[in-house]
C-alpha cells in the first residue's frame, strides 16, 4: 500500500481521490491526507463484474459517479476489464506489479498507470 502513496499524490490535483480496499488502508490514507474518501472493497461489489451477469444497478451508479477509475487488480481476468471499461468512460486497469521482465520499481510502475505528467513526489509521510 505504501508503494502506492506517489501514484495517489499524482492523482490528487485532478480532483478528489477515493479509495477502495481494506479499511484499515483506507483510514490510514484517508488519515494521512492521501485520499478524500475510503470505501470497503468487500462491499463494493466488483465481484460482479467478473460474471457474465448484469451488473447491479448499485454497483452501475456508483462507478459512474467516478470520472476516472484506476483498478490495480483484474488486469489478467477476461470479463473484468471489458465490464468495467463498459460501465465506466475513463478507466485504467493495470496489474499491481510489473511485468518480470521491467526492471521499474513496483511504486514506479503504479505512478505509471495514473497517466501522471507531473514530477514524482516522494516526501516521506
Amino acid at each position: 500500500m505504501l508503494q502506492a502513496v506517489p501514484a495517489l499524490r499524482a492523482l490528487r490535483p485532478d480532483g478528489p481521490v477515493a479509495f477502495s480496499g481494506q479499511p484499515r488502508l483506507g483510514g490510514l490514507l484517508r488519515g494521512l491526507g492521501l485520499v478524500d474518501a475510503a470505501m470497503p472493497f468487500d462491499g463494493l461489489g466488483l465481484e460482479a463484474l467478473f460474471t457474465r451477469e448484469p451488473a447491479p444497478s448499485s454497483l452501475v451508479t456508483r462507478l459512474i459517479s467516478f470520472r476516472r477509475v484506476i483498478s490495480w487488480f483484474g488486469a489478467r481476468d477476461e470479463l473484468y476489464p471489458q465490464r468495467l471499461r463498459a460501465i465506466v468512460r475513463e478507466c485504467v486497469i493495470a496489474s499491481p506489479l510489473p511485468d518480470d521482465e521491467s526492471p521499474m520499481t513496483v511504486w514506479r510502475h503504479l505512478f505509471a498507470t495514473t497517466g501522471a505528467t507531473s514530477p514524482v513526489e516522494v516526501a516521506p509521510l
